[in-house]
């Protein structure tokens, strides 16, 4: 019998509003064909956000959160995260940015994972 897996969790830090509108336009574009879908993507991403004081600040990259596509555009946005953790071998369960990770406790690949994962 196998020692059983133990878990960690990770959010990525800041996530939510760090990420490059252009990259996910692109993303998008190799999943969606609708280009009216495509362009109202566009306008909510750039849509801006309403501060405190009442005024409105553009955004030039991040995603609003809260909404119901932040999740989805999340997804689409961490695939290729995904696709590299799972060409390592890492067993875990990604929603947005919350990313639990499964290992089995002598496994080579149980520690330092993330840090080691570069951005193109």
């Amino acid at each position: 019998m196998s020692a059983p897996a133990s878990r960690s969790h990770c959010d990525l830090k800041s996530f939510f509003d760090t990420v490059n509108h252009d990259r996910l336009m692109k993303a998008l574009l190799e999943k969606v064909r609708c280009r009216m879908t495509l362009g109202l993507n566009g306008r909510y991403l750039r849509a801006g956000v309403v501060l405190p004081e009442g005024t409105c600040e553009a955004t030039s990259q991040g995603v609003p959160q809260g909404g119901p596509l932040s999740p989805l555009l999340a997804n689409i946005a961490l695939d290729p995260l995904d696709k590299e953790l799972e060409a390592r071998g890492h067993k875990f369960a990604r929603y947005a940015d919350e990313l639990p990770r499964f290992a089995r406790p002598s496994g080579s690949h149980s520690a330092g994972c993330l840090p080691s994962v570069g951005s193109s």
